[in-house]
Parts: structure tokens; sequence; C-alpha cells
């Protein structure tokens, strides 16, 4: 507040915006105050006439503006939009069960309910219709004295899981033994249930004949408690669980706000590869090798005084464009279903390996977590191999995760000490829509002063994620990230001590 009205000179600034609610038109008119003469960086600007106008035509899914500026600028741009939250026709996306017409199944009594027990499941057609639709069938089961149909299947592409419920009912009401009234459907992910739904097979039927998606939209389907425990093969299905996975693609990285050169980025080729060992133990392992880019042009050394935990990104982009990402081992155990905790050994990240340790509370249908991590890590060679420079750290934190489900926000807000050995905190905090697509903020501020941090004060940014499934024409997880840092600097700054429990 203090900087208010302190300059040698103030000025006078204000416009007018004038938008008809019966027209697609808007018109403004303002007055700029400001003194571009005093633009940092050496962007200076003449101003013929303080004056700028403007007018706009937006319509539902474009708009064009055009502007006079400072007297001596003509501006014009034109934007395309799209609601995400309607995604593309899943053209190329297989066909969902058809389901029977709707058939009251009555609940089995008395002797029923022991013969039922004794009935075959029809596995290998269920198998082979889920598998039809990318969906891997575990394990199917019968319960409650065969009255209850539990199958144990993978995610598959399906970033909804209303839409992998929707699949799955419609394939057990047409396959599934006559006299089974009730289904659950566990989803299995590394061997463990990630979650439950147990959802009326009149329900089904009933929903489909009006043509509407079930999930959320069945009455009667409801979330139960998960199994902690690994999920056992089935040996009528052959294929067992899938435990390998290997993968290659581009991959793109970009790095924004460089006053010396506001955009830089390079395109690589990354090649993974995860391998399930047991439904606890698992290794991920990334490499990339560089196509095309200039990363490695970043000139603008840090004037922090901090240790160079991240400031040294350049080198690392010079000497290690090719080389290994990740190789590291997590080992995740649940304890009961609301408490997890895991432990991770190896390589991290580009610029740091070594053990982490993590341990997650987050109750059954609550829309909050606590989390704590423990990361005793050493700094890479910039080449980024197995070989490791001096600096070595231990870092942790404890995390609170909050989300407000009627405003769409996810929040966190983490207290712990960093990288360059500064301790404090860090606030998260994101917009996420219906469509998957998030918007979110950070910033972190430690016991570091302005002046030791260098310069931008202190770390902060904001991040954009949009799943490709709004896109693409047919059903995918994967999802496009992108994240902005007005600077690289050493103060408060996270390391990525392995896999995540909270996501």
């Amino acid at each position: 507040l203090k900087q208010l009205f302190s300059g040698e000179r103030i000025d006078v600034f204000g416009g007018l915006h004038w938008a008809p609610a019966s027209s697609r038109w808007s018109f403004a008119l303002e007055r700029d105050g400001n003194d571009y003469s005093l633009e940092p960086f050496g962007n200076r600007l003449d101003v013929d006439w303080p004056v700028n106008l403007g007018a706009a035509y937006a319509a539902d899914w474009f708009a064009v503006r055009l502007g006079w500026l400072r007297g001596n600028q003509l501006m014009f741009s034109i934007y395309l939009a799209n609601d995400l939250s309607n995604s593309a026709p899943k053209a190329l996306d297989p066909p969902p069960t058809p389901v029977a017409e709707s058939t009251n199944v009555p609940a089995p009594t008395g002797a029923e309910r022991v013969n039922n027990l004794n009935l075959p499941i029809n596995n290998q057609a269920i198998d082979e219709a889920l598998k039809r639709q990318n969906i891997l069938l575990l394990r199917a089961e019968t319960a409650v004295l065969g009255w209850q149909l539990n199958v144990w299947v993978t995610q598959g592409p399906y970033r909804d899981a209303d839409i992998l419920t929707d699949r799955v009912a419609r394939t057990l009401s047409m396959l599934a033994q006559k006299d089974v009234a009730m289904f659950q459907i566990i989803t299995v992910a590394g061997g463990l249930e990630r979650s439950r739904v147990k959802i009326d097979r009149n329900s089904v039927t009933r929903i489909a004949a009006y043509g509407a998606p079930l999930g959320k939209g069945a009455a009667q389907a409801a979330p139960a408690p998960v199994d902690i425990g690994p999920v056992p093969e089935d040996p009528v299905l052959s294929d067992g669980p899938l435990d390998f996975n290997w993968f290659m693609g581009p991959r793109y990285r970009q790095s924004l706000g460089d006053p010396d050169e506001s955009y830089r980025a390079s395109l690589f080729w990354q090649v993974g590869v995860d391998w399930q060992w047991s439904a606890y133990l698992s290794t991920s392992i990334r490499a990339e090798a560089e196509l095309i880019g200039n990363l490695d042009e970043i000139e603008r050394e840090s004037d922090s005084v901090l240790p160079r935990v991240r400031s040294d990104i350049a080198e690392y982009n010079r000497q290690g464009a090719n080389g290994l990402r990740r190789m590291e081992l997590n080992y995740v155990r649940p304890i009961n279903t609301a408490l997890t905790w895991r432990v991770s050994v190896g390589i991290f990240e580009e610029m740091y390996g070594g053990a982490a340790g993590e341990i997650l509370y987050r109750p059954t249908g609550q829309d909050w977590a606590v989390g704590t991590t423990l990361n005793a890590v050493r700094q890479r060679d910039f080449d980024q191999r197995l070989g490791f420079r001096d600096y070595q750290v231990t870092t942790g934190h404890l995390t609170l995760y909050k989300q407000f489900q009627t405003l769409g926000l996810h929040t966190q807000a983490s207290v712990g000490c960093y990288l360059a050995r500064d301790c404090g905190g860090t606030i998260v905090a994101a917009r996420v829509f219906n469509s998957g697509a998030s918007f979110g903020v950070f910033a972190t501020k430690t016991d570091v002063s302005s002046e030791e941090f260098g310069e931008g004060s202190f770390d902060k940014g904001f991040f954009v994620s949009i799943p490709f499934d709004s896109f693409l024409p047919m059903s995918t997880r994967s999802r496009a990230s992108f994240s902005f840092r007005p600077l690289t600097r050493d103060g408060g700054q996270k390391v990525r001590g392995g896999s995540p429990l909270y996501r």
C-alpha cells in the first residue's frame, strides 16, 4: 500500500464499455494514463494519443475484435470457442452391449438362493463382450447366495467413471445368469480395488429403455467400501490381470516468461515402461531424446543467493537433452479403506533421485484428505544418466486437500521445507469443469526474503490441463497439461518424490 500514489506524477485513466443486450456488437472507449517510456526491459512504446478505441463482434463460437491503440497502432484479433463439456462424438468407440427389454427380476428366496450359488457364471461371454469395449474383466463371482454378481474390471480408456459403469452394467444385464438381480462393479488399478458401485439389474433395463446413460443416473447405484486386499486371479479367465505396459510417443516441453526470450520449447521422443510386479509393487521408467528445440539456449542467470536447486535448468537442457527422466520403484499399501502408505526409491525426475515416503488419509465419500511426505534426495548430474552431484537434502510437507464440489474448486495447502532448505507454505487452487478441464494457480512463500530469493520475489504461476477426450473421436484418459512460471528460481521448490497417492 505504501507504493500507492508514491510517484512524482499521477494520471487519470478509465473507460466506457457499451454492449447492448439485443446485439452481438460491443464498443469500448478508454483513456490510458500509463507512461510507456518507463516500461521495463526496454519495451518503450510511443503514445501519440492517450485514447484507445475498440469494437467487437461475438457469435456463439467465434469473435472478432478491432482496436486503435495509442493513436498509432491497429489491433485485430479473432478467436474460436468450443464448449468442452460437449465432448466430440465417439464415432471410433466400440458400441456398448445392447440391453434386452425390461424384465422384472425378483430376488430369489429360500432354496432358490442355495441353487443360485452353483449356477455357472457366463465368464467367457462377459469377458469377450467387455474386451470388445477395451475393458478387461479380471474376476467374476456370485455373492449374497447367488442374488448378486460381483465383477472386477479395469477402467480402460474411459475418463468418466459413469461411462465405465454404463458399459459394464449393460453387458452384465444382457449376459449374466437370469436369476441375478444386483450387480456390483469393482474398478481395479494395479491389482488393488479403487471403487465399488452397486446397481440394480431392473434399473439397467429400465433406464436403457429411455436411451439414458447409467452411472449416477440409476437411483439404486450406490458406492460401497472397497476391499483393501489384492484382487485374486480368476482361474476361468485365461488372460489374467495386466501387469506390463510400454509406450512411446512425442512429448512437448516449454518455458514461458523468460524476459530474454518470452517463449522457448523443445520436442522430445519419449519411451516409457510401467511394470506391475504385484498388487503393491510397481516400476516406472521414462527416457527421452530431443528432436528439435531451444530450451538449451536459456542464458539468464539466477541472482539468488540460495543453493542452485532449480535454476541450473539450462545446463540440464544442454547436457541432458537425451537422457533418463525416471526410473523408480513404488510400493503402495493400504492400511484400511481410508489410510494408505507409499515408499519410493530411484530416479524421480530430471534433477533428483533418492528415497521418499508418503502417508495419505482420505475418508471414503469425503471431500477432504490429509497427507504427509518425506523425501531424502540428491541432485543428479547434468547429463541425466545414472550419476549424482554432491548436493543432497531432506524435504517434507504436510498437505490438506479440500474439494468445494458446488464451486468445482479443488484446493491444496501445504507447509514444510523445500529443496533449498527454506521452509514455508504453498497454496494451490484449481477450477475443475464438468468437461474434466482444469485451470489453476499456485503460490509459495517461505522464510527466504525477496532479496535472497532474487528476481520474482517468490514462486508463483498458473497451469491448465485439458483432456484429449473432449476433442478426439475415441475415448482416452490422456491429457494435455501446460504450466506457466514467470521464472525458474530456487526458493520454494518441491521435488517429485515418487508416484503421488492423492491422484
